[in-house]
């Protein structure tokens, strides 16, 4: 496996075992799981020759998208409000994947949530990135 599929699959489990989560993906998939569900898109690689030693600094970024079910609008952005700070702790209490990155950051993209009726879904945009030296 590379560093990016072991990343997404430590910060899926993590994110798996948020109370409330029903499922989470290291894509974003054709169809939706049941809700809510965290899908990851990996949006940035961006490898950098380390100034100490042999070995390159790389910073992957992804996408997180956090789709709620649209059945009423209130309890969809209620449950926006109580799964974001959870999503957030997760990572918070985990910043360093158990020792395998150097540095793992989520953060409030300061979007506003995507309400999509035809699909029935509410979504909410963050940004996850992971930085550590490979040798």
């Amino acid at each position: 496996m590379s560093a990016v599929t072991d990343i997404e699959a430590l910060v899926t489990a993590n994110f798996a075992a948020v109370a409330g989560i029903t499922n989470a993906l290291d894509h974003e998939p054709q169809r939706l799981p049941k809700m809510p569900v965290v899908t990851l898109l990996c949006v940035r690689y961006d490898p950098v020759d380390a100034e100490t030693g042999i070995g390159q600094d790389v910073t992957y970024q992804w996408l997180v998208r956090l789709y709620v079910p649209l059945n009423d609008w209130r309890t969809s952005q209620q449950s926006l409000k109580e799964l974001v700070p959870l999503l957030l702790n997760a990572v918070r209490d985990d910043p360093t994947l158990g020792d395998y990155v150097d540095f793992l950051t989520l953060r409030d993209s300061g979007s506003e949530p995507e309400f999509n009726t035809d699909g029935g879904y509410v979504t909410k945009r963050l940004t996850l990135t992971a930085s550590l030296c490979e040798r």
